[in-house]
């Protein structure tokens, strides 16, 4: 674990923005395994006469390459953006998802507000949290979702992070941005978040950007790292 400032910034801050896929819950290979499986049936379903197997095998390549399942299915075959992003949402299960119940006993106790930040959608979101049992935290206002940001990347833009931040009604200083993928914690680091980025287990990078300031396993250890912290100065 590396956290920065002697946890100075965690004790400061007033909120926490988070990401959701992979962050507040842990994917597993079942699971995408499940996700490119529909994908493949939704490029059926709109009229891609290939086997369902050489659809899999191009969406796994697709997330190999470009980090979203997707892409290669847009630029091969045209497929609306929109349209496959709300379409491939819709079709996969989020009942194969698993989250923790001590993760939601640990929030209860953190006196933060907190709002999502995913390049999921909007409905996908609210199924997932209700699922694993957090949407109490997460009201709809504080859920973005990729169509709700205009399709802005979090990698590239202020956009998703401004909105996230103006749902909890705190600037950058005061917000933590919790994250399991590197390079979309650049730009809330500019902003001034503290940032974490959750690894699900894996070894991070030997030679961590700047731009993180504090590296967790998952987001139980996380919360219950600035659970200490803060019942520590009270």
């Amino acid at each position: 674990m590396k956290v920065v400032d002697n946890g100075e910034k965690i004790a400061d801050a007033r909120g926490i923005l988070w990401d959701l896929d992979n962050t507040l819950y842990p994917l597993t290979p079942n699971f995408s395994n499940h996700f490119n499986a529909r994908l493949a049936d939704v490029a059926r379903e709109w009229g891609v006469d290939l086997p369902h197997a050489e659809l899999v095998a191009l969406a796994e390549k697709s997330m190999r390459d470009y980090g979203y399942s997707g892409r290669i299915f847009i630029e091969r075959f045209g497929f609306d953006r929109a349209a496959l992003h709300h379409r491939i949402h819709e079709v996969a299960d989020e009942t194969l998802l698993s989250g923790t119940a001590e993760l939601a006993d640990h929030l209860e106790h953190l006196t933060l507000d907190h709002a999502i930040i995913t390049h999921g959608s909007y409905d996908w979101a609210c199924r997932v949290l209700n699922h694993i049992g957090l949407d109490r935290w997460f009201p709809a206002h504080r859920i973005h979702a990729l169509e709700t940001f205009d399709f802005h990347r979090k990698s590239e833009s202020r956009r998703p992070f401004e909105q996230g931040l103006k749902s909890l009604g705190l600037n950058g200083c005061q917000v933590m941005m919790v994250e399991d993928t590197l390079h979309n914690l650049k730009v809330p680091h500019e902003m001034g978040m503290t940032t974490v980025l959750v690894t699900q287990g894996e070894l991070p990078p030997r030679d961590l950007p700047g731009y993180v300031d504090i590296v967790c396993d998952d987001a139980l250890a996380f919360v219950k790292m600035v659970r200490a912290l803060k019942e520590g100065l009270s």
